[in-house]
């Protein structure tokens, strides 16, 4: 017999309320968030179906990469943020995609500060957002 643990990600408003819950807001700023999900999150009691977590996966190509989750980790520890010099990028090229930055960027989990320091944005914080983006293993 083969034993499955599944590690179901929890809503904290039980409402669905955005200004209650981080991962809503975040859900709506990536514009994944709308009424078919919000009834399915409701008819699974509060937790995000499975199906809809895989079509949120597949959506925003997640998890990360390695080297994403190894900048990400730095920018969650860090303070003052991390400087995007000492990143490699001397004047632009910070917002595209393909880089780690951009990447990051374009999941809303960082922004960029007076074109010099790179920081985390609220929603990197979030246990249930770092879960879904694959830098942690467990949602709580």
């Amino acid at each position: 017999m083969t034993l499955v643990t599944v590690q179901a990600v929890k809503f904290n408003s039980m409402a669905l309320e955005a200004r209650e819950d981080r991962l809503i807001r975040w859900l709506i700023d990536l514009n994944i968030w709308n009424s078919t999900v919000k009834c399915r999150v409701q008819a699974a009691k509060g937790f995000l179906p499975l199906e809809v977590e895989y079509d949120l996966k597949d959506k925003l190509s997640l998890p990360i990469d390695h080297v994403t989750k190894t900048l990400f980790s730095r920018l969650i520890a860090s303070d003052l943020g991390l400087s995007l010099t000492s990143l490699g990028f001397c004047d632009k090229g910070w917002d595209d995609p393909e880089t780690c930055v951009g990447r990051l960027l374009s999941l809303n989990l960082a922004r960029v500060q007076d074109n010099e320091r790179f920081k985390a944005i609220n929603y990197a914080f979030d246990a249930r957002i770092q879960y879904l983006v694959g830098v942690r293993s467990y949602p709580n």
